[in-house]
C-alpha cells in the first residue's frame, strides 16, 4: 500500500479496487445464494417425492382397509339376510302348525259342546228310565199283590190250607201256580156240570200298563237319540279336521287349497 500524499487526489486504479472486491463479494454471495437455492430445491423436490409416497402409501392402505371393511359389510349382509330368511321360513312354519291347531281347537270345541249336549240329553234319558223302572216296580209290587191274594183265594176255594210258611217264589211262579189252582178248580167244577161247561171264552185283549207304555217311549226316544249320535255335526267336524290335520302333515311340500281372500300358496310343515 502506497502512502498517497495529501491533498492528491485518489487515482481510477485506486478507486476501482474496493469496487471490484466487492463485485467479487456479491458475485461470490449470489454463487452461495444459487447454491443454497439448488439445494434446497433439491431439498424440496425430495421431501415432496416422500410427502407423495407417504400420502400415496397411506391412500392405498385406506382403500385396502375401506375395501376388506366393504367385504366384510357384504357378508354380513349376506349372512343378517339368510337369517331373516330362515326366520320368515320360521315363522311360515309356526302359521301353518297355529292354524292347524286353531282348526282341530274349534273341532275340539264343537265336540265338547256337542258332547256337553248329549251329555245332558243322556242324563234326561237316565231319568226317564229311572222314573220308567220305579213306576213299573210300583206295578210289580201291585201284581204280585193280587197274584198272592189271588192264589190264596183258590188254595182256600180248593180246601188246600198250607202248613208252615209257604216255600218263596217269584210273580212267575205264583202266577204259575194260580193258573194250576184255576184249572184244578176247573176240572172240579165241570165234573160236577158236565164237560160243556169247560168251554172258555175269549182270550182279553192285554194292553200295556201306563209304566210299559211309559218305558216303551223311553226306549225308542233312546234309539232315536243314539241315531242321532251317528249324524252329529260336531263329530263329523273333529274327523274332517284331523283328517285334513294328519294329510297336512303326511304330505310335505303340497299345495294346500285357500279362500279367495288369500293369495300365493303354503307350504305343509
Amino acid at each position: 500500500v502506497r502512502e498517497v500524499p495529501e491533498g492528491t487526489p485518489p487515482s481510477p486504479s485506486s478507486q476501482g479496487a474496493p469496487l471490484e472486491q466487492r463485485l467479487q463479494e456479491a458475485h461470490q454471495c449470489t454463487q452461495d445464494l444459487q447454491e443454497q437455492l439448488r439445494v434446497q430445491v433439491e431439498v424440496n423436490r425430495e421431501l415432496k417425492k416422500l410427502l407423495v409416497a407417504s400420502v400415496g402409501e397411506d391412500l392405498e392402505a385406506r382403500v385396502h382397509f375401506l375395501s376388506e371393511d366393504k367385504a366384510q359389510l357384504a357378508a354380513d349382509v349376506r349372512a343378517y339376510a339368510q337369517r331373516l330368511s330362515q326366520g320368515r321360513e320360521e315363522i311360515d312354519r309356526l302359521a301353518i302348525h297355529a292354524d292347524v291347531w286353531r282348526s282341530k281347537f274349534l273341532a275340539a270345541s264343537l265336540l265338547v259342546d256337542e258332547l256337553a249336549n248329549c251329555k245332558a240329553r243322556l242324563m234326561r234319558q237316565c231319568d226317564d228310565f229311572q222314573e220308567a223302572l220305579q213306576w213299573m216296580a210300583s206295578e210289580h209290587k201291585q201284581l204280585e199283590a193280587n197274584l198272592t191274594a189271588t192264589c190264596r183265594l183258590l188254595a182256600k176255594l180248593q180246601g188246600e190250607v198250607p202248613r208252615g210258611d209257604p216255600a218263596p217264589c217269584d210273580v212267575l211262579q205264583l202266577s204259575a201256580q194260580a193258573q194250576r189252582a184255576a184249572r184244578s178248580l176247573c176240572h172240579q167244577v165241570a165234573a160236577r156240570g158236565g164237560s160243556a161247561n169247560l168251554r172258555l171264552g175269549p182270550s182279553p185283549a192285554v194292553c200295556p200298563t201306563p209304566a210299559e207304555s211309559f218305558a216303551q217311549r223311553t226306549d225308542c226316544a233312546y234309539e232315536t237319540l243314539k241315531r242321532s249320535f251317528t249324524s252329529s255335526s260336531a263329530h263329523s267336524a273333529l274327523e274332517s279336521s284331523l283328517s285334513s290335520s294328519s294329510e297336512l302333515v303326511a304330505h310335505h311340500g303340497s299345495t294346500i287349497a285357500c279362500c279367495r281372500h288369500c293369495s300365493g300358496h303354503l307350504e305343509t310343515v
